[in-house]
């Protein structure tokens, strides 16, 4: 049996690096659960991290800040590093 018979029923994983109509490079991530589910206590989390971070503009040790835009749509913005640098951590 040939292997494209075999796999025929398997769903298509989707494209890691899928692009947006306006050409903008697109990540699909999970939303992880945080906390100690036993006590209720679970919170989402989502973690960010490879090297097409470093091509987007986000370079290791500068500072980000997060804004909700609106539910379900949130914004990240780098800071140059000579201003958001000096901030005390």
């Amino acid at each position: 049996m040939e292997q494209t018979q075999r796999f025929k029923h398997e769903v298509p994983k989707p494209e890691k690096h899928d692009n947006r109509a306006d050409g903008k490079p697109t990540r699909t991530l999970k939303i992880e659960v945080d906390g100690d589910p036993w006590f209720g206590n679970i919170k989402p989390k989502i973690r960010l991290r490879g090297n097409w971070l470093d091509r987007a503009g986000f370079k290791p040790g500068t500072r980000v800040s997060v804004t909700c835009i609106a539910p379900g749509i949130i914004e990240l913005h780098s800071f140059d590093q000579g201003a958001a640098g000096r901030e005390a951590v």
